[in-house]
């Protein structure tokens, strides 16, 4: 039984969506990173399987880089590039497709907290392995953080935290689950 009957089902696309066009030999399909309160970071990469695989094709590498930036702005439009942290061994991919795991051990990481967003910058490349040139680089923002329930406490870098809000479901009269800033903003007008 499906326990959502307090908001409209809706079909459709309800969020912005964008179509990436890479050129060829860009095979970085998927990465996850996991970064936690004690330092340990994980990249998870994983690589475009390339056909026809055989011994005469060329050897691709991963390497990333993680970077100590200070975000200027709220929104993180501004920031200040900071010095590099860690940057991995070059990884050798398998044509065959792959994924990679890096994992390192960051010495006393800026913790990620609601009150104190620290975040790094960890960057994804793709090397053609005959000559080191990047074919592609990804980058995104990463914040180290441990989040877990103990003794029904959420606890977040082992200090509980308190959650106040509202369980809201987007929805506009006009506009279905499409919910302009506005439309946002009104709602939260409302509510105070």
């Amino acid at each position: 039984m499906n326990e959502s009957l307090d908001h409209w089902w809706m079909a459709g696309v309800h969020r912005s969506v964008e179509i990436i066009r890479r050129p060829k030999g860009a095979d970085i399909m998927d990465y996850q990173v996991h970064a936690d309160a004690q330092g340990r970071l994980q990249v998870s990469v994983d690589c475009r399987a390339v056909f026809p695989a055989s011994k005469q094709q060329k050897q691709r590498k991963i390497v990333t880089r993680l970077y100590n930036d200070e975000q200027l702005t709220p929104d993180g439009s501004q920031w200040k590039q900071g010095e590099l942290v860690w940057t991995s061994d070059s990884c050798s991919t398998n044509p065959a497709g792959t994924r990679i795991v890096l994992t390192t051990k960051i010495a006393s990481p800026r913790l990620w907290t609601a009150e104190t967003p620290n975040l790094y910058t960890l960057t994804v490349a793709l090397l053609d392995g005959d000559n080191d040139k990047e074919v592609q680089a990804e980058s995104c923002r990463v914040g180290f953080r441990t989040v877990e329930v103990v003794d029904g406490l959420i606890k977040v870098n082992g200090k509980k935290i308190t959650i106040c809000g509202v369980n809201r479901h987007e929805h506009d009269p006009d506009n279905g689950k499409v919910v302009s800033h506005e439309s946002m903003k009104l709602d939260i007008e409302i509510l105070k």
